[in-house]
């Protein structure tokens, strides 16, 4: 269920990503442990309804007080257009792909199909004016991300590059890829 709902010191119990690791760190402690050591993308997830203004006001205030190099991101523009307002100084990006799983079910079945399509094709901002996106690498390259990168010179990060062949697609489609479990003698 959403991270919300958890009673305060709930999550430090819980299993991270099926290891045997425990404890997930709040926003806090994660940005205490980094202390500005590597550049973070910060992505929130959504329930896409009504973005929690408490939830995001307190995402807002970290990231802004934070003294490391920090941007935000969220498939939900809606998300996205209250931290333009909340954090107008930190950098604020938009999270897309094709919006549908290999068998082509969609990822979030509450959305229209209508909705998917401008999700997908970059045209639904909300007034959350990004300064980059991020793209699913497999679906790149797209005419919407071509012209997000050449007519409007946003960055496009490329999402989630695991391979060696998801790094050359990143390479030649997007400015910098984001990793996630790459090892490149695989």
């Amino acid at each position: 269920g959403p991270i919300t709902d958890l009673q305060p010191g709930c999550a430090a119990k819980l299993p991270f990503k099926n290891t045997k690791i425990t404890g997930i760190l709040t926003f806090a402690d994660l940005l205490a442990l980094v202390t500005g050591r590597v550049p973070l993308f910060v992505e929130i997830k959504s329930e896409w309804t009504e973005p929690d203004l408490r939830f995001l006001s307190e995402i807002a205030r970290l990231a802004t007080a934070y003294k490391g190099p920090i941007a935000l991101m969220s498939f939900d523009p809606g998300v996205m257009a209250v931290l333009a307002r909340l954090a107008p100084d930190i950098p604020r990006g938009i999270v897309s792909g094709r919006y549908r799983d290999a068998s082509g079910a969609p990822w979030w079945p509450e959305l229209s199909s209508w909705r998917m399509f401008r999700l997908r094709h970059l045209l639904e901002h909300q007034g959350a004016a990004p300064d980059f996106y991020a793209y699913e690498v497999g679906a790149l390259p797209t005419l919407a991300t071509h012209l997000a990168r050449t007519i409007r010179g946003l960055p496009l990060l490329a999402w989630t590059v695991r391979t060696d062949h998801d790094r050359r697609i990143a390479a030649m489609h997007a400015d910098a890829p984001i990793f996630e479990g790459y090892d490149p003698k695989s």
